[in-house]
């Protein structure tokens, strides 16, 4: 899969998180996913925006997850693929993502 193939998916994707009942209900969930969505818009290297969100969105997750009881599946698939996009595309032999950076976490 090309990259503007994972944008289209990465959108889908958003899309269909944003528009979920349960992160209807949390205004700053919604609202990240929006910012994110305007990102992957405007972006030249949709990977870099990826693993900038990354732990926006952990984070986020984290924190709901002790008030909510069913984080959405959409915001988890959302997550996957942020993931996967930020892992495969970003160079192995950068300092921060070689086999000990951070991307090695999410493998």
């Amino acid at each position: 899969m090309n990259m503007e193939e994972k944008k289209k998916m990465l959108l889908d994707t958003l899309s269909t998180a944003y528009s979920d009942p349960k992160v209807k209900e949390d205004k700053d969930l919604q609202n990240m996913i929006f910012e994110f969505a305007q990102e992957i818009n405007t972006t030249k290297n949709v990977a870099h925006s990826c693993v900038l969100f990354v732990p926006k969105m952990n984070a986020l997750v984290s924190i709901n997850a002790f008030h909510v009881q069913n984080i959405p599946n959409t915001v988890y698939k959302l997550i996957d693929i942020v993931h996967k996009i930020a892992s495969e595309e970003m160079p192995k032999s950068s300092s921060w993502f070689g086999p000990t950076g951070m991307m090695g976490l999410y493998k």
